[in-house]
């Protein structure tokens, strides 16, 4: 028949099949192993008591000027203190507080210089 005849090309489909198995398997191991780790490490997080909430503050903004819990009073403040290396989660964590901003914006038009 016409289907015997034709050349074979380099790669056979038994071959692209175990090929795609072996893919499969080492992508699942990285995720199972990248949770392992991950919960091992959450394992190590010791608290050191409770969180001192409220109260006096002063930080550097990005300018180098001093910033304290009186410049924002009498305001709406949303502070948000993210990681200095975090790829999975603070990305989708600006998602969210841009989605607030946003919102505020529409629901508040006439304050909507005044977000930043």
């Amino acid at each position: 028949s016409g289907f015997s005849m034709m050349p074979r090309g380099p790669v056979s489909w038994p071959a692209l099949g175990l090929v795609a198995v072996v893919a499969a398997s080492a992508v699942s191991y990285y995720k199972i192993e990248r949770e392992r780790r991950l919960e091992e490490a959450m394992g190590k997080i010791v608290s050191t008591g409770k969180p001192a909430i409220g109260g006096p503050w002063s930080l550097i903004d990005l300018d180098g000027n001093l910033v304290t819990n009186r410049t924002f009073e009498g305001k709406w403040t949303l502070l948000y203190f993210g990681f200095a290396r975090c790829p999975d989660i603070c990305p989708s964590e600006m998602v969210k507080v841009g989605k607030v901003m946003d919102t505020l914006k529409a629901q508040y038009p006439m304050l909507a210089d005044k977000i930043q």
